[in-house]
């Protein structure tokens, strides 16, 4: 069974990685591993122990492709941002598929080199997935007000360079 803990990885009151669900076990790690030689094991035993210990010691991973686990995670877009390099670097390193590229967990981030758009559109009220009219200034000063702290103390739109003509109270 799986015990719904939320851990908060990074300390900050915001961050979240919570288990929520799960398909497998070392049970299954083991028939995968027996599955060449057709044996099936319904017990896990010592020996099943040292076999998953051996596959994972010599880099024989394949089994353990047949576990799934299922997070549901909350954190900053750098690090999701690392976290899927090193998803698709994972995935595809027999393809050489990847990239470099300066981290923002080591180094800070220079004023405009972050992507914000220039019309913020509200959630449509009538669609999930769809967007709905650009956002009042009470949106926007909502926007303000939740990124408005910064190394600066400019606020958000200051600190960017964003200028939105209609909002002048977003700086």
């Amino acid at each position: 069974m799986i015990q719904n803990k939320t851990k908060d990885p990074l300390g900050d009151g915001i961050s979240k990685i919570q288990l929520i669900d799960m398909m497998g076990e070392d049970l299954s790690v083991v028939n995968d591993a027996r599955a060449s030689f057709e044996k099936v094991s319904d017990e896990l035993t010592d020996r099943d122990k040292k076999l998953i210990h051996y596959l994972v010691k010599h880099d024989h991973m394949s089994p353990l492709r047949g576990t799934i686990f299922k997070f549901r995670v909350t954190a900053p877009l750098f690090i999701c941002r690392q976290w899927w390099k090193h998803i698709i670097a994972s995935v595809h390193a027999a393809d050489q598929i990847g990239w470099n590229e300066k981290s923002y967990r080591y180094r800070a981030a220079e004023k405009g080199k972050f992507y914000v758009p220039k019309v913020f559109l509200s959630q449509s009220e009538n669609n999930r997935q769809a967007s709905g009219a650009p956002l009042s200034p009470e949106g926007w000063n909502r926007i303000c007000e939740v990124l408005a702290v910064t190394s600066t103390g400019k606020g958000c739109c200051a600190t960017f360079g964003h200028r939105p003509s209609c909002y002048a109270s977003c700086f």
